[in-house]
């Protein structure tokens, strides 16, 4: 449970969890559209749920999460070409349940929770230059949210960790 999807050529690409154990897992898993079928990937460089997801330019984004421990603020990079995670710069802050999303020559990891309350920040990631930017942050806080890049823009879905939010952000 906990976990994110990221669509990256023909499959769909599943890192981590929380298993049944109650405890995060590293295991990654793709589901091949075409062949109706699951491999496994390289592990994750350390176990992680609740984490934001992202693909861009042919690789997979994972942000953040919680690593059993607390909330991570890592950045682990998985390139298909050579079935291998690298790490990436830090997160600004740690957190998990943020939404995440590609849009032009960035990635966008957005809300989230950490430390009993929710974000409404914004980041901004950019992956040529391997370093974060802020950016305007959402009108509220909002943990446990989607992230939609569509039409060259950013929409942030739901969210709401003590309440549900009724309405969606642009």
């Amino acid at each position: 449970s906990n976990v994110g999807a990221a669509a990256l050529n023909d499959q769909i690409v599943v890192p981590g969890g929380y298993t049944a154990s109650g405890t995060p897992t590293a295991i990654v898993e793709a589901y091949h559209v075409i062949s109706d079928t699951w491999t496994s990937l390289a592990a994750l460089p350390a176990p992680r749920f609740a984490y934001a997801i992202a693909a861009h330019d042919g690789k997979v984004y994972v942000f953040g999460g919680w690593d059993g421990q607390g909330y991570a603020n890592t950045t682990f990079i998985y390139d298909p070409q050579t079935d291998r995670w690298t790490t990436g710069a830090p997160l600004p802050i740690g957190r998990g349940f943020a939404g995440a999303a590609a849009l032009n020559d960035a990635i966008y990891v957005v809300g989230g929770y950490a430390d009993n309350h929710e974000f409404d920040r914004c980041d901004r990631y950019l992956p040529q230059e391997d370093r974060w930017e802020a950016c305007a942050p959402m009108s509220v806080a909002r943990g446990g949210l989607s992230l939609v890049s569509i039409g060259g823009r950013l929409y942030a879905i739901g969210g709401g960790w003590t309440g549900y939010l009724t309405f969606n952000e642009r």
